[in-house]
């Protein structure tokens, strides 16, 4: 049998591509092209089937195909290297091509991905450049951006195109006024969501499909990629759902939320110019098993946390998609900027601060043969714009999503408590998270000198093995106070379900 290949794809330049301008709708337009790209009609697949090569994959910025001879795979390559640069946008691919035997495929293939990552090194940086006396392509994105991508029907929802539409109508509503108190913020979040143990699990399938058919590999690699990605698009309009039919529900013509804990106070939908709403989140960027999005501050821990239950729970697998990617666990790193801050870096900042929480996940694995490690969140209040994250003594981030000290016992118990505290006896509890910030002794001397209302409603929502009198753990290291004093008047839980 004569000698077949395959070839390997990888765009290169995204994050200059993504953020080369800071408006949102920019941004929306730059990740939509990089999206289209891995379509079926995409570009990918249409300038590998006029050179005669067969795409195996192609989502997230990246493509695996194969033919019959090397110098179709170098055709597609050229091609839509061509048209990459032809539309001045920036981007290029890194690309490489690997032979193989019938039956060998599977190694082929990690051989090729050795050979992929080795080139990445070697890429320019940037594809940009002017011709003397000529002028600089423009991107084609640039005619997209006057498009208005805002338009929707009453009571229907879109994501934003500015950051002011990302940011909801905060207010109070106290007794003896006639008027709602407006709440003033800019605060918005950048979020990091990424898949957990994908690389190992890759490794250990090709590992496994090495006594595969050709013809099995294929479809079982078509098969799990196509299911990743399918199980993160639902995932996310899954919660896109979530907010326009429970947190959101339509009232007249507004869209609104009351505070589950604070009486009186409400987020607002604001309104598109037909009668629609934006929802208070805006997808940036998907690629592969890594999401990147913006959210309004207030509810951007408890989408986040939904996106991590919707990817967990959601997705039916068909038989050819093995058993190693059924599971899907994350870790997400959130921090809180304000609106004018710049995206790039704020997506930086946002991918370290998942870097703490994947570090966390990796120390408890729930599932050895799998290289499962549990969903985990971690979050950076950063009202300042600091470049650098400080680190917060005895906080208890970053939380696993589940158990006794993780994030779903925080909010459901730790937070409520807490709010209720606060709603009796401000002053004190403000003195309270002072001392909290030296340590576990001075805390003890407050409560001893100064006693709290409700404080034992507190003492009983702390976890298990957390000292009552203190309320840090039996070796002083933690507590969820100092997370608590962090978020606490940011933070809105969503409804409980029990309230649906």
């Amino acid at each position: 049998m004569g000698t077949k290949y395959i070839g390997l794809l990888d765009l290169s330049g995204i994050q200059n591509h993504l953020f080369r301008e800071p408006k949102l709708q920019a941004i929306a337009g730059a990740s939509k092209s990089i999206e289209e790209m891995g379509k079926a009609d995409g570009l990918f697949v249409r300038k590998a089937r006029e050179a005669g090569a067969e795409p195996i994959v192609h989502a997230g910025g990246n493509a695996v195909l194969s033919a019959d001879s090397e110098d179709k795979l170098k055709n597609a390559f050229r091609a839509i290297s061509r048209e990459l640069l032809d539309s001045g946008d920036g981007l290029s691919i890194v690309g490489t091509i690997h032979p193989y035997q019938e039956g060998q495929l599977a190694e082929s293939y990690r051989q090729a991905g050795r050979s992929l990552e080795r080139r990445k090194f070697t890429q320019a940086r940037n594809t940009d450049f002017i011709f003397a006396g000529m002028k600089k392509p423009e991107p084609t994105n640039k005619k997209n951006e006057k498009n208005d991508y805002s338009k929707t029907s009453p009571g229907e929802c879109v994501e934003p195109t500015e950051t002011k539409y990302l940011i909801a109508d905060g207010y109070w509503e106290l007794k003896g006024r006639d008027k709602p108190v407006k709440e003033k913020t800019d605060l918005m979040a950048v979020v990091s969501v990424d898949g957990l143990g994908m690389g190992q699990r890759l490794i250990k399938w090709i590992n496994g499909s090495t006594n595969s058919t050709d013809d099995q590999f294929k479809k079982e690699f078509a098969a799990w990629s196509g299911y990743l990605k399918d199980r993160w698009d639902n995932a996310w309009h899954a919660c896109l759902d979530e907010l326009k039919e429970d947190v959101f529900p339509i009232d007249g013509d507004i869209r609104r939320y009351e505070h589950p804990n604070q009486a009186g106070r409400y987020i607002q939908l604001k309104k598109t110019k037909d009668g629609g709403h934006f929802y208070p989140v805006r997808k940036i960027y998907q690629g592969g098993d890594d999401l990147s999005f913006l959210c309004d501050a207030r509810i951007a821990l408890s989408f986040t946390a939904a996106l991590i239950r919707h990817l967990e729970e959601s997705g039916t697998p068909s038989a050819d998609v093995p058993e190693l990617f059924h599971n899907i666990t994350v870790s997400a790193g959130i921090v809180f900027v304000d609106e004018h801050f710049p995206f790039s870096r704020a997506v930086a900042l946002s991918e370290e601060v998942r870097q703490k929480a994947k570090k966390r996940s990796a120390k408890t694995k729930t599932t050895e043969w799998l290289d499962i490690s549990p969903s985990c969140i971690d979050w950076w209040l950063n009202r300042q714009g600091a470049l650098e994250r400080e680190e917060v003594r005895y906080s208890l981030r970053p939380y696993l999503m589940s158990g006794d000290e993780g994030w779903e016992q925080f909010e459901e118990k730790v937070l409520p408590a807490f709010w209720e505290v606060f709603g009796k006896s401000r002053n004190k509890l403000k003195d309270l998270l002072g001392a909290a910030e030296q340590n576990k002794h001075a805390v003890e001397r407050m409560l001893t000198m100064r006693p709290i209302d409700k404080i034992n409603e507190l003492k009983n929502a702390m976890p298990d093995r957390f000292r009552k009198d203190t309320l840090f753990s039996d070796d002083g290291s933690f507590s969820p106070i100092v997370d608590a004093g962090e978020i606490f008047d940011i933070h809105f839980p969503y409804p409980s379900k029990e309230t649906q």
